[in-house]
Parts: structure tokens; C-alpha cells; sequence
């Protein structure tokens, strides 16, 4: 292969760059190559043979084959018969050779090519490291934010790289600088603009300057500098002009400067001044005042200075709501979020120790000069105007008369904390109405009739606890809402011990019993309803209440009902069949006499037995509720009693599922008649879980077959 066949045109061994001959086939298959072409990629004649380097396809970097074959192609199709073409080789190191294959062919010989073969690896790798580095300079430039452009002196002409061109809205040429375009720049800088261009003119190596440029129809401001390029004899041939928008660095200048200049006009009113550097913690500069609060080793630090405030300075009750605001990581994420002005009323101690109220007022601004934040802390002694807002507010929220709560604002208080409460939570809303007061204060004149209500309000606040609500809706009516009360039972011979919700009415319903001048002693009706039994929102609470309420007039007065589904508001009190619903605390009579079973033996030794054997007992008469074993508490339906003709039984939510066909037929078995009732049903406990019961109810009748009387006893 390496002799010169019959009839080759070239006799080449003698050339010290590689020469071949190649077929015009699949391959390209070598039909004669002198040494210096096998040399080239590492081979001689005779060890190219036997490693198969019989074509150009061997040796080809296999990326770039088919360009090879498809420029070899496209040129012989258009009639180009000596054409170039760059591609890359592997050399029998396993080195990636570039070579440019020169190629002609003879109009005598269509099918082969004489191809002559330079290697131009290290010319090849020395431009792409200078594209590269002009690539990632330029990169690297644009990293910066930093536009280029050159001004030719000779003809006043700017060449505008596309991206300064697409930054500034121009054309990538623009020609007689600076005159053509100086209406760019804003008025107040054109004289600026025009020296920087008349420095370049001048032939200076450098310059600067900042500028306010119409970009785009809108101004914004510019940093240029200019870099001067000469010639060998020194004569300079045109500027490196490079720009960068520093509009938000501009306004962050002017801002700062003018709230700097704010804050110092304000300093002849302020009780302290701080400026400080928030990422730094240091403090730049203290205002007189706020100087003589401070010892002189805490004159450079935020947070020493912060701290010996909250100790010395800050009154103990606004201590922590000052530290969290103060905080340099709280100001410093208040400024992440986009907030510049911030401000906070907490009260200082004077030289005295009396506290009086100060406004706070912090400016976050972002230094211009670093990426620092800077914190403008001015404070402002508004005492008499806070004291003045203050009385205000509690005269807006307050009933002239008896001091407590008015209508509107009662009703944001209840309505806030229902939204707040689950269904864990329990409150009872209470409707107050002085008997007969309308009567009363005919009788006796108005301005006794204040003094009743002003009483009357003091003796309920008298016995409610301290985060009870209680307000004035108008007239004699008074409302009361019971927090969190806590689900111990009430016993009649514990008042005034628990404080339960029972409990708790108890003394509500007694300090309604007021005695005044002339023999004259008051009385009250009270309704209570309980959240979430008996309503989620106000007006449900306030409406079931005010059933409750009406029902305790209908029955006497002076005292107190628990809302019941059987109850009905205008007078027609209980469902037909159903007995009248009885009173949580009735009269002072019915307080204190419980009437005892009359059949079966007595009641409380009924009782007394079954709670010897562990069972948990309810006894219900006709005045409701009297006895409920104090551990009866871990069932569910200790919160959620449902009475059912006269008697108690859990409701299907406190019955698993499973159990409810047993529980209507442990029901039936009463409604037909039986005296004594027996089931086995699992009931819920306030965590969720369910224990299995065996539950008995016994009921005694009256002669016309009514339930007068019902105990159930539980035993787990």
C-alpha cells in the first residue's frame, strides 16, 4: 500500500507533510500514503497495515466522521474539486490530533481524492484558549453588570457592543457623539456628560462620570468610565467606554441622605437616638439623651446596649414585647420582607421609676456603600397623648353607667373567643334579667333604678372569676360568659368549694339577691347556654340562652335554667308529654330540700350501695339533675346529657356505633312500660377510647304511669 501503484499521478515520498490517496468509498480507504502522512498519527507503513489504518474512517475522531464524509460530498456535488476541510484524529497514543486535510481531485480519476495533510493542533488549541478567555471575559464582565462600548476619536463615533446597545435603546453604531444624542442626558447632568466626552476628545487616559440617561423613555442613573488606547507614537486612537446602572444604588444614596436630615430635625423632640449598623452590631452614633442612659462601655454595641435597656430602662410589663422587637435578627428579617418603617409604644421608667409611654420609630435603609443594613431608632415621649387615647378607648369599650362591657364590645370579646375554642373547650353564656325591674323603677324613680343596676353589676363581678366576660346589652339585661369551666360535678353541699359550671351559677343566681333602703331586696332569672352543645357562634348561644332565660321567668323567676332542646320560646314552655324542664338552682326553697324516693326504699341508700360496688350513678327527679358520681367526669357524655322523658341517657355520640341497636331497644324497654332497664354497651371517653358498660336504669311512676323519678347506675 505504501508503493506507488500504476497509474497514481503523485510521487510524494520525499515531502515531509503527509500525503495521501483515497477511495471514494463508504471508508475512504487509503489507496497510498507516504511515511510522513502514517508518521503524522504515530505509524509506519508497515504497522499501520496490521493495525488495520487502511482508511481514513480508522483514524478519524468518530464525533466528526460524518462531517467528513458530508463536506467531501457537498463539495464534489457543487463542481469544487480542491476544496479544505478541517476534523480531528486519533494518533496511535490515543491523542486527538486537528488536521486540515487539503484535497484536490482529478478530472481524470473521478474515484479517489489526493488529499495533502497539516497537523494544526497546537495553532488550534491556541485559539480556543483565547476564544475561551475572551468568552469568559466578556462573561465575567457581564457579571459585574458593566456595559463596554468603543468611541473613536477620529470620527466621533460610538461602536456599542449589542448588549450596551439593548441596555441603552440605541442602535449599535451611533455616530457624532457627543452632540447627537445629549438630550439623552437629564438636565441637571448634561454639562457632566459633556465633559466626560470632551475628556476623551482631549486625548486623557481616563475618566469617570455619573449621569442621569434617558433609557427607554424612563431616566436612569449611570456610572462611565473611560480607558484611553494610543498608538505606538503615542497618539490616542479611541476610548474603552464601560457603564453600569446604578440606579438603585442612587436612590439608596438619596434616601438615606434624607432620612438622615429627617431624623436629625427630629432629635429636638426625641427622648432617644440610635443609629446602628445591624449586621455589624455597632452602634454609629447615640443622641445626647439616649447617651446619658447608657455606660460608656456599652457606647458601641447594639445588643449590650439593648440589653442593659430591657434591664434598667423598659418597663417590666413591655420587657419582652421590646426585646423581640429590637431584636437585630427580628429588624433584619422585618427588612427580607420589604418593611422600611417600623414602630412600637412601650413605656420607659423615668429618673423617678414611674413609667410613661414612648413611641419607637425605626427607619431600616440599606447602606449604599456595603451590603449593610442601617436602623434609624427614634424615640418620642407621647405619654399624655397615650393616657388620653387610653381613657378614650376604655370610655368606647365600657357602659357609662355600671363600668362593665358595653353591647358591641361584649359581642367582639365572645365572638373572638368562640373563633379560638374547639370542640375540647367548654363556656357558658349566661342571660341576666332583675326581676320586676320595669315595676321597680316606676315605683322608685330612675336614679334609684341606676343605683340597682350599678349594684347589680358590682355584685356579678363580685363572685366572677377574673377572665370572665360580662357586659351590659341595655336596660336590666346583663350577659356573662363563663371561660374554660372545669368538668368536676357539682354536689349542693360543695357551693361555694368547686367552681364548676354549677357552681360558679350558684353564686351568679345569689349575688342577684340584693337588699337595699326601705326593705327593698332584688332578684334575678338567669339562661345559660353552653358552648359547643348548644351553639358555635353568639347569636346560636344568644338565642338558646334567651330561651333558657324566658323559660325561668314562665316558671317563677329567681333562678337559673340550662338550655334544653324541649324548651320553646313565647310562653309555651315544654313539648306536649314531656315534663317541664327543671331548674339548674331554683328558688331558695328548692335549694334546700331534695325530695327522697318514696317507693323501693330510700334513695340516697340505693345509691350509697351501688357506688359501694363500683357502679357510677345519675339520678334524675323532677327538679333535674340532683347526683352524678364525681368519676363519672371520663365519660363523654357527662358533657353532653341528654334527657329524654325525664330521665338520662347517653346519646348515640357517646355510644360506639356497634352498640346503637342495643341502646334503642335498652330505651323501648322503658317507653313499654318496665321499671328496670339492663344493657352492655360500650361508651366513649372524653380521650376517644371506649370502655363496655353494663348500664341499669330504674325508674319509679306515678299512678298515672309518669316518670317521676330515674337512677342510672354504669359499671365498667
Amino acid at each position: 500500500m505504501h508503493d506507488i501503484e500504476e497509474g497514481c499521478p503523485v510521487q510524494a515520498d520525499h515531502l515531509s507533510c503527509g500525503i495521501c490517496q483515497v477511495l471514494l468509498d463508504e471508508s475512504l480507504t487509503i489507496r497510498y500514503a507516504n511515511g510522513a502522512y502514517y508518521h503524522l498519527f504515530g505509524y509506519t507503513a508497515e504497522s499501520a497495515e496490521s493495525a488495520g489504518f487502511t482508511s481514513l474512517s480508522f483514524i478519524t475522531y468518530p464525533p466528526g466522521w460524518t462531517t467528513v464524509k458530508e463536506t467531501i460530498q457537498n463539495a464534489l456535488s457543487s463542481h469544487q474539486y480542491s476544496f479544505q476541510l478541517e476534523t480531528r484524529g486519533v494518533s496511535r497514543q490515543g491523542q486527538v490530533l486537528t488536521v486540515v486535510l487539503c484535497c484536490q481531485q482529478e478530472q481524470a480519476d473521478v474515484d479517489s481524492l489526493n488529499c495533502a495533510v497539516l497537523d494544526i493542533t497546537d495553532r488550534a488549541d491556541t485559539l480556543d484558549r483565547l476564544i475561551r478567555g475572551a468568552e469568559e471575559h466578556q462573561l465575567l464582565f457581564k457579571q459585574t453588570g458593566r456595559f463596554i462600548y468603543r468611541y473613536y476619536l477620529d470620527t466621533r463615533t460610538a461602536v456599542l457592543t449589542p448588549d450596551a446597545a439593548e441596555e441603552w435603546g440605541l442602535p449599535e453604531r451611533v455616530e457624532n457623539l457627543p452632540d447627537s444624542h445629549s438630550d439623552y442626558a437629564s438636565p441637571d447632568t448634561r454639562e457632566e456628560y459633556f465633559r466626560f466626552y470632551h475628556d476623551m476628545l482631549a486625548g486623557k487616559p481616563q475618566g469617570e462620570v455619573v449621569i442621569h440617561y434617558r433609557k427607554k423613555e424612563v431616566y436612569s442613573w449611570y456610572h462611565c468610565t473611560f480607558s484611553m488606547v494610543y498608538d505606538r507614537e503615542g497618539k490616542p486612537l479611541h476610548a474603552l467606554v464601560s457603564f453600569e446602572n446604578i440606579n438603585e444604588q442612587r436612590e439608596r444614596e438619596m434616601a438615606y441622605k434624607k432620612w438622615s436630615q429627617y431624623y436629625q430635625e427630629q432629635l429636638k423632640n426625641a427622648v432617644a437616638y440610635y443609629e446602628c449598623s445591624l449586621k455589624g452590631d455597632y452602634l454609629e452614633h447615640i443622641g445626647e439623651d439616649a447617651a446619658q442612659q447608657l455606660p460608656d462601655h456599652l457606647f458601641r454595641s447594639y445588643d449590650g446596649a439593648l440589653d442593659y435597656l430591657l434591664r434598667n430602662v423598659i418597663y417590666p410589663d413591655d420587657r419582652q414585647a421590646y426585646g423581640a422587637f429590637f431584636a437585630r435578627s427580628s429588624l433584619l428579617e422585618q427588612f427580607d420582607q420589604g418593611t422600611r418603617e417600623c414602630s412600637l409604644e412601650c413605656r420607659r421608667l423615668d429618673e423617678g421609676g414611674h413609667p410613661y409611654w414612648t413611641q419607637a420609630t425605626v427607619q431600616l435603609l440599606p447602606d449604599p456603600y456595603s451590603d449593610d443594613i442601617k436602623a434609624f431608632i427614634l424615640v418620642k415621649n407621647i405619654d399624655q397623648e397615650k393616657r388620653r387615647h387610653l381613657l378614650l378607648q376604655e370610655r368606647s369599650t365600657r357602659d357609662s353607667l355600671t363600668g362593665v362591657f358595653n353591647r358591641g364590645t361584649l359581642l367582639e370579646q365572645v365572638e373572638a373567643l368562640l373563633k379560638n375554642s374547639g370542640p375540647q373547650d367548654q363556656h357558658t353564656l349566661v342571660m341576666v334579667d332583675i326581676d320586676h325591674f320595669k315595676e321597680l323603677n316606676d315605683r322608685m324613680g330612675h336614679q334609684f333604678g341606676d343605683y340597682v343596676l350599678t349594684s347589680t353589676a358590682a355584685s356579678l363581678r363580685s363572685v366572677l372569676r377574673s377572665d370572665d366576660l360580662i357586659g351590659r346589652l341595655g336596660g336590666d339585661e346583663f350577659a356573662l360568659l363563663l371561660k374554660n369551666l372545669p368538668p368536676e360535678p357539682f354536689q349542693p353541699h360543695d357551693i361555694g368549694v368547686h367552681t364548676d359550671q354549677q357552681a360558679v351559677l350558684h353564686r351568679v343566681s345569689r349575688a342577684l339577691s340584693c337588699s337595699f333602703e326601705d326593705g327593698i331586696r332584688t332578684t334575678g332569672s338567669l339562661g345559660a347556654a353552653v358552648y359547643p352543645r348548644d351553639g358555635v357562634s353568639f347569636d346560636e348561644l344568644y338565642n338558646h340562652a334567651d330561651i333558657a332565660l324566658y323559660e325561668a321567668k314562665r316558671q317563677g323567676r329567681d333562678r337559673c335554667l340550662l338550655y334544653q332542646p324541649t324548651m320553646r320560646k313565647g310562653g309555651r314552655g315544654a313539648r306536649d308529654g314531656v315534663p317541664p324542664p327543671c331548674p339548674l338552682l331554683g328558688s331558695s326553697n328548692a335549694r334546700s330540700s331534695i325530695p327522697c324516693l318514696q317507693r323501693q326504699g330510700d334513695c340516697a341508700c340505693y345509691r350509697t350501695l351501688l357506688e359501694l360496688s363500683g357502679s357510677l350513678v345519675l339520678e334524675y327527679g323532677p327538679e333535674g339533675l340532683r347526683y352524678m358520681t364525681p368519676s363519672a367526669c371520663r365519660f363523654s357524655f357527662y358533657h353532653t346529657i341528654k334527657e329524654i322523658t325525664g330521665r338520662l341517657l347517653p346519646s348515640r355520640a357517646d355510644i360506639h356505633p356497634g352498640d346503637w341497636e342495643q341502646a334503642e331497644a335498652f330505651e323501648k324497654q322503658i317507653d313499654d312500660g318496665a321499671s328496670q332497664a339492663l344493657a352492655d354497651l360500650r361508651l366513649r371517653l372524653v380521650n376517644g377510647q371506649y370502655r363496655c358498660c353494663h348500664l341499669t336504669l330504674a325508674v319509679l311512676r306515678g299512678p298515672a304511669g309518669d316518670i317521676q323519678q330515674s337512677m342510672l347506675s354504669l359499671r365498667d
